[in-house]
């Protein structure tokens, strides 16, 4: 087992769109006020004015993005987050993806990138990784009608072909062969159970942190 950097703890939220990861990001910051303990969520992309600005970019319908296009775009703006990360130093980061979702989105479909080329891009690019990636784990259909519902009225993008999504959800399911520390969560269910399990996998991960089971 790789050992865990414990110095400065950072976990990243990680799964299909549609899985709740932005919700569980944000019922861990509810749950730990960042005044007690120093626990700050992160958007990837987004949180620096870089990244803030991708994200309109990647968001927008139109122009339409070649996938290697997209890749690029999206370390860009991680690579800006982990040196304000490095900088802020919280007690413990979280942010509801990372390089995982890079390899999921952009290593499949028709115009995919090779994931090995992804990944080595991305130990160039980006100089911070975490020390624990959850996935929550749910079926791919069920994370494909969430998304379309979510998108009905939006100007968002959605990918209306599901075994799209069934590409994406096998590289999740086998993020252990690719990143390091990789814990899967299930995420059926209530919200605030898949937060518990989520935060039992945190508390696993760094059981020195007694408090992480406490709430506030």
């Amino acid at each position: 087992m790789t050992t865990l950097d414990t110095k400065q703890p950072f976990v990243a939220i990680e799964g299909l769109d549609g899985t709740g990861k932005t919700t569980q990001c944000q019922l861990l910051q509810a749950r730990w006020p960042q005044e007690k303990f120093a626990v700050k969520t992160y958007i990837d992309p987004g949180d620096t004015p870089a990244g803030t600005e991708i994200r309109k970019l990647l968001k927008a319908k139109e122009p339409p993005l070649s996938t290697m296009s997209t890749a690029l775009l999206f370390l860009a703006a991680r690579r800006e987050l982990a040196l304000r990360i490095q900088h802020e130093k919280p007690f413990l980061a979280i942010t509801d993806r990372w390089m995982l979702s890079t390899l999921a989105y952009q290593g499949t479909g028709p115009d995919r990138v090779p994931v090995d080329f992804l990944s080595h891009l991305g130990s160039l690019v980006v100089p911070l990784m975490p020390s624990l990636t959850i996935v929550l784990d749910i079926p791919a259909e069920i994370a494909w009608q969430r998304t379309k519902d979510r998108a009905l009225g939006t100007a968002d993008r959605f990918e209306t072909d599901v075994e799209i999504y069934r590409q994406r959800a096998f590289i999740y399911e086998h993020a252990s062969g690719l990143i390091s520390n990789v814990v899967h969560v299930a995420g059926l269910g209530p919200v605030q159970e898949v937060s518990e399990r989520v935060i039992q996998a945190i508390h696993e991960a760094f059981p020195q942190c007694d408090w992480i089971l406490r709430k506030r």
